[in-house]
């Protein structure tokens, strides 16, 4: 057991950093393509990761599903989530767009009350408005700017969590490996639909530095999906927060930015909302133990 938690900690680890260097080689090259085709080469090349994972545990069955709708839904909100979270980059330093983005922890939450009809403490609302007023600490939004930037994290936010407990819902029918590649399938998908409008031809190291975005992207969702299997929840969660670490080494070493004052206090205030959450749960186990 200890064994495994330590290799699920490890790819944990592995999955935040792989989702940082994504962000990071994105705002690279945020003056140079439009974010829509950045979400395109994310998607479609995720999809070679997701494919070698199928052909290695010879798991090419699991594909066979008999509804659709719900991973074409997952495809359409996943490119929304993603360009969202792009546009936020542009605006934004790295470390506050990546430390806006603990809110999806909380739309999970809320999520979770809408479609898994999971009952919500007091304690959890209370640690809803605590992480929210950590974001609004650490984006200070005092520009149209900056604001404009909160607004496009906020709503990647709402996506990823509603995309998150989707998968919670969809589970019982579908296949990790199944769920994993019909959201980036339809998502690939729903991007090239604008491909026409925004396409600019990259250069070849372009090219290849889009290419790898997208399999970053891929590594990391596997990366999170192994830690997952090898660890509890309550385990891995708090190692989520490890993002903002690789997120500030960025701001510095890549862009020259130096993280503010608030930042550290926002993010200090989301963070605590999160293990909030987390004790939350670990203590209404143990009562059930009991």
């Amino acid at each position: 057991m200890q064994h495994h938690l330590f290799k699920g900690t490890l790819y944990m680890l592995g999955a935040m950093f792989s989702f940082v260097s994504v962000n990071a080689i994105f705002k690279t090259l945020e003056f140079s393509y439009h974010p829509l085709q950045v979400v395109f080469f994310r998607y479609f090349f995720a999809l070679i990761p997701c494919l070698i994972v199928l052909w290695a545990r010879q798991e090419g069955a699991s594909l066979k599903i008999s509804d659709f709708k719900p991973h074409i839904l997952r495809g359409a909100i996943g490119v929304v989530g993603l360009l969202m979270l792009f546009q936020s980059l542009s605006l934004l330093p790295l470390a506050e767009a990546v430390t806006i983005s603990f809110a999806s922890s909380f739309f999970i939450t809320i999520f979770s009350w809408i479609l898994l009809k999971e009952k919500v403490s007091l304690m959890a609302c209370l640690a809803i408005l605590i992480g929210f007023a950590g974001v609004i600490i650490a984006a200070k939004p005092d520009s149209i700017h900056l604001k404009l930037g909160v607004l496009c994290g906020l709503l990647s936010a709402i996506a990823e969590g509603f995309i998150l407990t989707h998968s919670r819902l969809i589970s019982a029918t579908n296949s990790s490996s199944a769920i994993a590649f019909y959201y980036a399938l339809f998502a690939a998908i729903f991007a090239a639909i604008g491909l026409p409008v925004v396409w600019t031809t990259p250069s070849t190291y372009d090219l290849i530095v889009l290419i790898v975005l997208g399999i970053g992207g891929g590594i990391g969702q596997y990366l999170l999906i192994t830690a997952t299997r090898l660890a509890p929840g309550q385990t891995l969660a708090p190692l989520i927060y490890s993002q903002i670490v690789w997120s500030i080494l960025y701001d510095i070493i890549l862009f020259d930015a130096i993280p503010s004052k608030s930042l550290y206090t926002g993010c200090g205030l989301i963070i605590a909302a999160g293990l909030v959450m987390i004790l939350k749960d670990k203590i209404i186990q143990i009562k059930q133990t009991n």
